[in-house]
C-alpha cells in the first residue's frame, strides 16, 4: 500500500511538470520608438582636432633684475688710405638697490635719477683733434668728438628699459666734432706716412729741454702745400711768451745767457726727416764743430737767423702734414711727415770721415753763477774733421736724384766754465 502510494505521487508530478512546459508567455508590451530620420549623405572621416597649447602662464618680474647704461660713440679712422668708422661701448652698471625699486615703482626712483646725473658728470669728455698714432708697423689717423649725456633723453631710455623689464639702456649723446677732423685729412689727400726723421736728446740741461720743446711746439701740426717751400727760421719766433727761456750760448771767447739754446736739436730732427723722405733740400749748414748729440757726424742742421737757415720744398702731388712728437723723459723726438703714398725710395750712405785733426787744449770761461773753485763742463773737445754723406732718391718713374751733404768741423776745445777770478778764465 505504501508502495502504491509512492507510485501515484511521483506519477502527479510528472504531470503537473508536462503541463507548466508546454504553458505559452504572454509577450512583453510594445513601447513605440522615434521616428527615423532619413539617411544622409556620407561624409569624409573628420580630422583629429590640433592640441591646443599649453597655457601661458605669467611670469613674474624679477625686481633684483641689474641694469646697465651702455655709453656707445663712433668715431672715424684713417688707416692704410681708407676711412672707417670705429665703434666704442662701455658699459656702467647702475645701483642695484635703486632699480630694484624703479622696476617695482615703474618709475624712476630719486636714488637712480641721481645716479645717471652723476654719471653724466663723469663720462663726459672735451675733443681731440685728429693726429697719427702708431699702431704696430702702420699709422693710424684718430680723432676724439666731444660729447656729453642728453639727461632727459636718457632717463627716458632708463625709463622704457625698466617698464620693458630690460637688462641695459643706451645713453643719449650729443656730441661735437673737433676743428681738425679725419675726413680733413682724407679731403686733402693726406692718407699715408710719407717720412720722418728722429733724434736724441738725453742728458740735456733743463733749459736745453725747454727750448727744444718750446721750438717743437710751434712747428707741430701744419701743412706744407704741394711746392711750398719750408722756411725753419720763419716757422719759430724766438720769445719768453712761446715758452724759450735763457740758456748758455758761447760768443767768441765768452759764456753768455740768450734765448733758444738747444733749437738746433729740432733743425737737425726737420733736416733729417725732409732727408729721408727724400724732399729737396734748398738751404742747409752744419755747426762749426761737432756736437755729439747730433752725432754721427754730418746727420745734422744748424739754425742761426738771419744768416743760416733750413729750407727744403714740398715736391710731392699733395699737402704733407708735418707732425712732431717728443719725449722728455727718455729725450726723444721726432717728425713725421703725412700726404700722398710714397712716389719715391731713399737710399743714404753712411758718412765717410776724412782730414781729422786733433782738439786743441781746455778753455775756460767765466761764468758769476759759480763760486770760486767751482768748474763746469760747457762742451767736451773734439777733433776737427770732414764728412760726406749721399743721397739716391728713386723715384716711381724711373727718374733717380743724387745729392751729397759735405760738413766740414774745425777742431774744438773742451770748454768749462769757472768763477770770473779763478786765474784759469783770465788766460
Amino acid at each position: 500500500m505504501t508502495m502504491r502510494r509512492f507510485l501515484s505521487s511521483v506519477l502527479i508530478l510528472l504531470i503537473a511538470s508536462h503541463l507548466a512546459i508546454g504553458q505559452e508567455v504572454p509577450p512583453d508590451p510594445i513601447v513605440p520608438s522615434a521616428p527615423l530620420e532619413p539617411p544622409s549623405a556620407p561624409t569624409a572621416p573628420l580630422e583629429p582636432p590640433e592640441p591646443l597649447p599649453p597655457p601661458v602662464l605669467p611670469v613674474p618680474v624679477p625686481q633684483s633684475l641689474p641694469l646697465e647704461l651702455l655709453i656707445e660713440t663712433r668715431e672715424p679712422e684713417l688707416i692704410n688710405g681708407r676711412v672707417l668708422e670705429v665703434r666704442q661701448t662701455k658699459r656702467v652698471a647702475l645701483p642695484i638697490a635703486s632699480v630694484a625699486v624703479s622696476r617695482t615703482r615703474q618709475t624712476l626712483s630719486s636714488g637712480l635719477i641721481g645716479a645717471i646725473n652723476r654719471l653724466a658728470q663723469e663720462v663726459g669728455q672735451p675733443s681731440r683733434d685728429a693726429r697719427f698714432y702708431r699702431r704696430g708697423q702702420t699709422w693710424v689717423a684718430q680723432q676724439t668728438s666731444a660729447w656729453r649725456v642728453d639727461l632727459p633723453a636718457t632717463r627716458q631710455a632708463v625709463l622704457v628699459a625698466l617698464q620693458k623689464n630690460q637688462a641695459a639702456a643706451k645713453a643719449v649723446l650729443l656730441s661735437t666734432s673737433p676743428k681738425r677732423t679725419v675726413a680733413d685729412f682724407s679731403r686733402r689727400g693726406i692718407r699715408f706716412y710719407f717720412g720722418g726723421g728722429n733724434s736724441n736728446f738725453a742728458g740735456s740741461p733743463s733749459y736745453r729741454v725747454a727750448n727744444i720743446i718750446a721750438a717743437a711746439k710751434q712747428l707741430d701740426a701744419r701743412y706744407l702745400e704741394p711746392k711750398a717751400i719750408f722756411s725753419f727760421n720763419q716757422s719759430i719766433t724766438l720769445s719768453a711768451k712761446a715758452g724759450f727761456v735763457l740758456g748758455n750760448i758761447i760768443r767768441g771767447k765768452n759764456l753768455v745767457k740768450e734765448l733758444g739754446g738747444g733749437i738746433c736739436q729740432v733743425s737737425t730732427t726737420v733736416w733729417r726727416a725732409a732727408y729721408q723722405a727724400g724732399l729737396p733740400i734748398l738751404e742747409r749748414h752744419q755747426h762749426s764743430y761737432r756736437v755729439a748729440y747730433y752725432d754721427p757726424p754730418g746727420y745734422e742742421a744748424t739754425v742761426f737767423a738771419p744768416s743760416k737757415n733750413l729750407r727744403f720744398r714740398n715736391d710731392t702731388k699733395a699737402a704733407l702734414w708735418l707732425q712732431l712728437d717728443w719725449d722728455s723723459t727718455m729725450g726723444n723726438l721726432e717728425l713725421n711727415f703725412f700726404g700722398a703714398a710714397p712716389d719715391r725710395q731713399v737710399q743714404i750712405s753712411e758718412p765717410r770721415l776724412s782730414a781729422e785733426r786733433p782738439a786743441p787744449k781746455d778753455r775756460f770761461v767765466p761764468d758769476a753763477s759759480l763760486k770760486l773753485g767751482d768748474i763746469k763742463i760747457i762742451s767736451g773737445a773734439e777733433k776737427g774733421l770732414q764728412s760726406r754723406i749721399d743721397r739716391a732718391v728713386r723715384y716711381n718713374s724711373g727718374r733717380i736724384q743724387r745729392d751729397t751733404t759735405q760738413s766740414l768741423y774745425v777742431p774744438w776745445a773742451a770748454i768749462y766754465a769757472v768763477h770770473p777770478k779763478d786765474p784759469r778764465a783770465k788766460k
